[in-house]
């Protein structure tokens, strides 16, 4: 969805490919979970091998949900070289990735490793539905 406001903002849709470069390259996401029934918004480090997200943590409710099939969302955000700035949200149904099976799911020498070596959980979704836009802001000079 376009949405433009003369003078103050335009924002647009990123495309799938625009989404997938942007998760492809970040190292850390929030995943947003649902505690006692409000939105939560935990930290995690994540990627994105083939069709897949990954994320690492150690926070008992997020665990929780992805051993449940919980459905939840990762987010990020950044900064484009044009001022703008951008955010992509991944969703699908999580699970845990068994300690025994993160050697078939990550490169032997990948920076997921190293939280995973500090007693973090390894946990995915697919990446099936993936959202992202991106808003250029101007705002108007002061009158003088």
């Amino acid at each position: 969805m376009t949405l433009q406001h003369p003078g103050l903002l335009d924002r647009h849709d990123l495309g799938p490919a625009e989404c997938r470069e942007r998760l492809g390259n970040a190292q850390f996401a929030r995943v947003i979970v649902s505690i006692r029934c409000l939105p939560a918004a935990r930290l995690v480090n994540t990627a994105t091998i083939g069709n897949t997200i990954y994320f690492a943590s150690n926070e008992v409710s997020v665990i929780s949900a992805a051993r449940r099939g919980d459905v939840l969302t990762l987010q990020i955000d950044g900064a484009s070289s044009d001022g703008g700035t951008w955010t992509v949200l991944a969703t699908g149904m999580s699970w845990v990735v068994p300690r025994d099976d993160v050697a078939t799911h990550l490169p032997s020498d990948h920076e997921l490793l190293y939280p995973l070596a500090k007693g973090a959980t390894l946990m995915a979704i697919p990446l099936t539905l993936i959202r992202g836009d991106h808003t250029q802001w101007s705002f108007p000079s002061r009158p003088e």
